[in-house]
């Protein structure tokens, strides 16, 4: 079974769960998961980078009216515990978390 397959599995899952019926600390429970699971991968993104790496950020910006496109390409300029400092030339210098860049 191949990581496509294993991801439809699981979000098949969770379509048969009645979120309606649980409590409250049962949904912070999940949501709690949820996040730790994206801060995990988000870190092992940052692990496998270097200074110099070409990356592409997507903006988590909601109105941009134009001037910072969704997606830039850009070249880490240093890395720290949470966050990786991306030049993306024209469109300044970004601090960005891990789970925003993709390793081109």
């Amino acid at each position: 079974m191949d990581l496509q397959e294993k991801s439809n599995e699981a979000i098949n899952q969770l379509h048969r769960v009645d979120f309606d019926a649980m409590n409250m600390d049962q949904l912070k429970a999940v949501s709690k998961l949820v996040m730790e699971a994206r801060r995990r991968q988000g870190k092992a993104r940052i692990g496998v980078l270097q200074t110099g790496d070409r990356v592409m950020v997507t903006s988590g910006r909601k109105t941009n009216r134009g001037r910072i496109p969704k997606q830039m390409n850009g070249h880490v300029v240093e890395i720290k515990r949470t966050r990786v400092v991306v030049d993306c030339g024209g469109h300044g210098t970004w601090r960005v978390p891990g789970t925003m860049l993709e390793k081109i």
